[in-house]
């Protein structure tokens, strides 16, 4: 049988009715022919529809992406799938504010959302002269703080994780960690020349030990007397100069009360009743001696005498601040 490409028409050849073993043009297979058209055709196919399906993948999440983010008071945040927290990730568009307040929640859309985590560089490289982090914050990212001109910085007590490099290439003249934070990436505080002492006030954690490295004016580290891990050695330059971290008293009791030292300071919370103090009548004084320091009491902490049977308190002038539930849950008289 002889067949002429010429008059043969793709569209109407019925596969179904050829006998592809007979049939043969010019020594050339119709099988491998068929295939060929089928291979040439389906890859150009496959290669439109995954065009259109990579298109369409990319458009949707892209609309993903941006109904997770939004600007909340001229910073931006993400949303964290499934949560009902979000990460700020830096200043909106057309902020340019070197002073930043990271709030404790943020509202989008009649949602309120905890502001939980602080992203990698969010706030890098512009110049950053003031910083308040709302107390929900538990993650500050990599570089997130970094070449900025802070001198100061307080950690608030949610803090539980602070990245690598995060306050890097800063101005910070002394500082204090709280004992909440368990985790401290290398070189989180990396070159802070100004840096002159360092307090830790909880247990040695998840801690690397050159986090202070290239700070060549640091002198003094300490930890609170009785913490565990402690002491440690850390790396001040990169040539293995090193500095050992030395106790201090945090805490301390006193007729019959605890107290906390706020750090750097010669001011006292005082945190509850001392061990084997079981009265239901207390009175906070103004002031509390301790190794031949007079403390000022100033503040009376979180929780400090809550459901304890108190009748009757009497607290000193001094106090400024009483923490939240400080005296709940009890049957006060006067």
């Amino acid at each position: 049988m002889n067949l002429s490409i010429k008059s043969l028409s793709i569209k109407s050849l019925s596969i179904k009715s050829l006998s592809i073993k007979s049939l043969s043009i010019k020594s050339l297979s119709i099988k491998n022919l068929a295939l060929k058209f089928l291979m040439t055709y389906w890859t150009r196919f496959l290669s439109i529809t995954g065009q259109v399906i990579l298109v369409m993948s990319l458009t949707l999440l892209s609309a993903y992406a941006d109904a997770l983010s939004f600007d909340d008071a001229d910073l931006s945040y993400s949303v964290i799938p499934d949560t009902a927290n979000v990460t700020v990730t830096g200043r909106a568009e057309g902020n340019e504010s070197t002073e930043i307040v990271i709030p404790r929640t943020v509202t989008d859309n009649g949602s309120t959302y905890n502001v939980t985590a602080v992203g990698g560089y969010a706030f890098s490289d512009i110049a950053l002269s003031s910083l308040t982090i709302g107390d929900s914050v538990t993650t500050i990212g990599d570089e997130a703080f970094s070449f900025s001109v802070l001198t100061t910085l307080t950690i608030p007590d949610s803090v539980t994780t602070i990245g690598q490099y995060a306050f890097a290439d800063s101005l910070l003249e002394s500082l204090s960690i709280g004992d909440s934070v368990t985790t401290i990436g290398s070189g989180a505080f990396y070159n802070n020349n100004p840096l002159t002492n360092v307090a830790f006030e909880g247990d040695f954690g998840t801690f690397e030990l050159d986090m202070f490295e290239i700070n060549l004016n640091l002198a003094t580290i300490t930890y609170c007397e009785g913490k565990p891990g402690w002491p440690q050695t850390f790396t001040i330059n990169m040539e293995g100069s090193s500095l050992e971290a030395t106790s201090k008293v945090c805490q301390f009791d006193f007729s019959g009360l605890s107290y906390s030292i706020v750090t750097g300071t010669e001011n006292v919370i005082v945190t509850g009743r001392a061990e084997g103090n079981d009265s239901t009548e207390i009175v906070i004084p103004g002031t509390v001696d301790h190794n031949g320091i007079t403390y000022n009491v100033t503040a009376v902490g979180e929780y400090a005498f809550e459901l304890s049977s108190l009748t009757s308190v009497t607290i000193g002038d001094s106090v400024t601040t009483i923490g939240s539930t400080a005296f709940a849950g009890n049957g006060l008289t006067s």
